[in-house]
């Protein structure tokens, strides 16, 4: 058995705040079943509570019939780690696959849907039982934008406004991006993970490199990010605690650069399964 933060490691940094937040709703659920691993019908519970796609009524009844089929013992605590089945471990990589396909940079919820679909028949059977069709599934659930991304007319407008001496770099960068996607360059070796958790390095070309890493601090999990650009490291730190009762989601996000640190706190209401 593989332990979850494993499990996500190669595409960990594509995953947006809504993928992770399933992954970390799906954690959550299996420890509330006293599971000794997380199951693909918590992936599904964890998206029931990211999302509420399906509609309030068919969300509880597909909860419903998830839940019945699921032993449940006396709950585990949510500091220990926890390890991941292997349908799991494959509906992830197809997830990753179907963002591929669709030409997408990011790993969203829609993604995540399609791959526990395309792991399981059981869990595609309960979904189309309830007018969830795959095919038409990647049109009904709108992708996740990472960042806006600006348009030909925005770019052009920032081209006019280069001063001279900057249009031999800017040639051969846009020269560069003729080729997309871009081969990476070699990056630095990947770091081993802080606390029990994995770290992994990503070049981005021309600019630098990142590292991602994950942790669990007394039932906490976080998620650090260390972006380093021409030699000047901006660090982002999410953290994500569910509350006992699990009604409440509380996260929080801190970013630190030179000479500046910013930081946010949500708290999160969950609706009663």
């Amino acid at each position: 058995m593989r332990d979850f933060r494993v499990a996500v490691k190669p595409m960990f940094e594509r995953y947006t705040e809504g993928a992770r937040r399933v992954i970390f709703f799906a954690r959550w659920e299996a420890h509330q079943f006293g599971a000794g691993e997380i199951e693909l019908e918590h992936l599904l519970l964890g998206f029931l509570r990211q999302t509420n796609f399906f509609g309030e009524e068919a969300g509880k009844s597909i909860r419903d019939e998830i839940e019945q089929g699921l032993p449940r013992v006396e709950k585990t605590t949510t500091s220990v780690d926890m390890p991941v089945a292997a349908a799991a471990i494959r509906a992830l990589a197809y997830a990753a696959e179907e963002s591929e396909r669709a030409d997408h940079h990011h790993i969203g919820v829609e993604h995540l849907l399609l791959g526990l679909m395309r792991e399981s028949k059981t869990i595609a059977a309960l979904l189309e039982k309830h007018g969830i069709d795959r095919e038409k599934l990647p049109r009904e659930i709108p992708p996740e934008p990472e960042q806006d991304l600006p348009d030909r007319q925005s770019l052009h407008a920032l081209i006019d406004k280069l001063p001279e001496t900057a249009f031999r770099r800017a040639k051969r960068r846009l020269e560069h991006m003729q080729n997309w996607p871009p081969i990476p360059s070699p990056g630095p070796p990947e770091a081993p993970g802080v606390g029990g958790g994995f770290a992994r390095t990503a070049a981005l070309p021309a600019y630098g490199w990142r590292r991602c890493s994950t942790r669990t601090e007394d039932g906490t999990e976080v998620f650090e990010t260390q972006h380093f650009h021409r030699g000047h490291e901006v660090t982002l730190i999410e953290r994500y605690r569910m509350s006992e009762d699990g009604r409440k989601l509380a996260y929080s996000q801190e970013i630190r650069g030179p000479g500046k640190s910013v930081h946010h706190t949500i708290d999160f209401d969950i609706p009663e399964s």
